[in-house]
C-alpha cells in the first residue's frame, strides 16, 4: 500500500487544475516480482493504520489502509481525507479506493469501487470481473459511462510484493519492480523499488529496524521515498512538499485546511510582461535544478547559462518539432471514462463543431472557436465531468481542456490535455497553473489553448508536460519557482 497515496495527490492537484488527468496507458513492459503467498501471511498482514497528511509541516488530512477479510475475499482498501484551499475557495475532498480479492489461490482481482467526493460533482468508479474481462462503470450524478476491459492481470500477492520482500531483509542496493492497478484511468502502475537505507531507531521507546526504500512511480514518473518496517508497515513516506506520518486516529484526524495550493504553485517573476495574449518570444532565467522539469517541446527551449542558472527561450522560433509516436497517436484517439467520445450527444456536437472544415488544421480552429464560445469562464474547485460540463456549461481552463479534447478526439483529432504555468498579467507578476491541449498536425504536436481562444498559443505558456508526467514535474517545482526576466518581445 506504500504507493497508494500518490494516487490522492496527483488527483488533489488535478481537481485545481494544477495538473492534467492522467490518461491511460500502457504499463512499462518488464518483469514484475510476485511472490508466493499463504492464508498465514494474509491473515498476519490484516489490519488498519492512520497517517496523518502533511503539506509543509501543516497537517491537511489523513490516510487510512486497510486489509481484512470481506464478502468471502479478500480487501484492500485506503481512504484519504484533505481539507484544501484554491483559487481561495476551501473544499473537503474525499478518496476511497478498494480491491477485492478472490479468498483462495492464485487471489485474482474480482471487483474494485473508488470514491471520490470534491464536494461539487462525486465521481464512483466501479469494476467487476466478467466472463471476458472487466466491466468498467463512472457514475457522476445521473450520467453513467461504461467500458468494457480486457482481464486484469492483478492478483493480492502483488500488492503484498513489496511487504513480503522486506521480510527477507534486503541490502542496500536490492531492488525489485511491482505492480498496481490504478482504477480511475483502468491501467496498470509499475513501480521500481530500491533499498537506499537500512536503519535502526526508537519509536515511541520501542525499538523499530526499518528500510528506507526509494519506490519510483513509472505511471506517475515520481520517486517516493518510504520508511517502511521489517514486516512491511509504512512508517511515513515523502513526496515533494508531502509528507504522511503514521499515527494513533484520534491525531491523525486533527487536521486544518491548507494555504492557497493555486498561491503556492504561483511562480513569480523581477519585472512585467505586458498584455498575455501579444507576447511573441520570452526568455527567462531559472535555476538550473528545475530545468528538467520545464523541458524541450513545440514552443520552448531550455539552454544552459552561467552560475547554476538555466534559460527557457519560449514562442515558435525557439521551439522544436515534436513527432507523435504511434500509440501517441492511438491514445490521444482513445475513448475513456472522462472522453466518452462515441456518445450520440458528443458525435452531433463534434460534427456541428467541424462543419464545412476541409483540413484537419480547419476543424482545430473550429474547435477552439466552438469550446471558447461554448463555455463562460467561471472559478471552480473541482475537477470536471463532461456530462456535467456539457449541462453547466461554466468551468476554468480545466473545463476548456476537457471538452476540447473529448471533441477532438470525437472529430477525429488526436488530442491531449497539457499542464503548465502562464502569465496572470502585470499586476501579479507571476505564472499560475494552467491547463490547455495539444493535437497531432501532420504528424507533429502542436499547442493550442480554447479557454484563450489562440490556434497558435502565445509565448507566456510555460510547459510542464502532459499526463501523469506534468504531475512529477509539477510537484517537483510546486513552490519553488521564480523567474529572471532576459528579453521579452511583443507581437505588433
Amino acid at each position: 500500500m506504500a504507493l497508494r497515496y500518490v494516487t490522492g495527490l496527483v488527483a488533489l492537484l488535478a481537481l485545481f487544475g494544477l495538473v492534467a488527468p492522467a490518461a491511460a496507458q500502457a504499463p512499462t513492459p518488464q518483469a514484475t516480482f510476485r511472490p508466493q503467498i499463504e492464508a498465514k501471511d494474509i491473515d498476519a498482514s490484516l489490519r488498519t493504520d492512520w497517517y496523518g497528511l502533511y503539506l509543509q509541516d501543516k497537517k491537511v488530512g489523513y490516510y487510512r489502509t486497510t486489509r481484512s477479510r470481506e464478502n468471502g475475499g479478500i480487501r484492500d482498501s485506503f481512504f484519504m481525507k484533505m481539507q484544501v484551499v484554491s483559487f481561495g475557495i476551501k473544499a473537503e475532498i474525499t478518496m476511497e479506493q478498494s480491491l477485492d480479492f478472490d479468498s483462495q489461490a492464485p487471489y485474482a482481482l474480482k471487483s474494485g469501487r473508488s470514491l471520490v467526493n470534491d464536494g461539487a460533482s462525486p465521481k464512483d468508479y466501479q469494476l467487476t470481473r466478467t466472463d471476458k474481462g472487466f466491466n468498467a462503470v463512472l457514475k457522476v450524478g445521473n450520467s453513467q459511462q461504461k467500458l468494457d476491459i480486457p482481464p486484469v492481470d492483478l492478483t493480492l500477492a502483488d500488492v503484498m510484493a513489496l511487504d513480503m520482500w522486506l521480510h527477507k531483509q534486503p541490502k542496500v542496493g536490492d531492488n525489485i519492480v511491482t505492480k498496481d492497478f490504478q482504477l480511475d484511468t483502468l491501467d496498470m502502475d509499475i513501480q521500481t523499488n530500491t533499498i537506499k537505507s537500512v536503519k535502526d531507531s526508537l519509536v515511541a521507546g520501542v525499538p523499530v529496524h526499518f528500510f528506507e526504500v526509494d519506490s519510483f512511480s513509472h505511471k506517475f514518473k515520481l520517486s517516493v521515498l518510504n520508511r517502511v518496517d521489517d514486516q512491511g508497515h509504512l512508517l511515513s513516506g515523502n513526496v515533494s512538499i508531502f509528507e504522511i506520518r503514521l499515527e494513533p486516529e484520534d491525531k491523525a484526524k486533527n487536521i486544518e485546511f491548507s494555504s492557497d495550493l493555486f498561491v503556492l504553485g504561483m511562480a513569480k517573476i523581477d519585472r512585467p510582461l505586458g498584455a498575455t495574449k501579444q507576447v511573441a518570444e520570452l526568455v527567462i532565467e531559472m535555476d538550473s535544478k528545475f530545468a528538467k522539469n520545464l523541458e524541450d517541446g513545440p514552443r520552448q527551449r531550455v539552454e544552459s547559462a552561467a552560475n547554476g542558472k538555466s534559460l527557457l527561450k519560449v514562442g515558435k522560433k525557439y521551439g522544436k518539432e515534436v513527432k507523435a509516436t504511434p500509440t501517441e497517436i492511438k491514445d490521444s484517439l482513445a475513448e475513456t471514462l472522462a472522453y466518452p467520445i462515441s456518445q450520440p450527444r458528443i458525435k452531433t456536437m463534434a460534427d456541428l463543431a467541424t462543419a464545412g472544415a476541409k483540413t484537419p488544421e480547419e476543424k482545430v480552429s473550429r474547435l477552439v472557436n466552438y469550446v471558447n464560445a461554448y463555455i463562460k469562464p467561471s472559478l471552480t474547485g473541482n475537477m470536471p465531468e463532461i456530462n456535467d460540463l456539457l449541462d453547466r456549461r461554466q468551468g476554468d481552463c480545466k473545463s476548456y481542456a476537457l471538452l476540447f479534447v473529448t471533441l477532438a478526439r470525437a472529430a477525429g483529432i488526436p488530442a491531449r490535455e497539457m499542464t503548465g504555468l502562464l502569465y496572470m498579467g502585470d499586476d501579479q507578476k507571476a505564472f499560475g497553473g494552467h491547463a490547455w491541449n495539444e493535437v497531432v498536425l501532420n504528424g507533429v504536436w502542436v499547442p493550442v489553448d480554447a479557454s484563450a481562444r489562440e490556434s497558435e498559443i502565445d509565448a507566456t505558456h510555460l510547459c510542464l508536460g502532459a499526463d501523469t508526467h506534468a504531475a512529477a514535474n509539477l510537484l517537483n517545482t510546486l513552490g519553488n519557482l521564480q523567474f529572471h526576466l532576459v528579453d521579452v518581445k511583443n507581437s505588433k
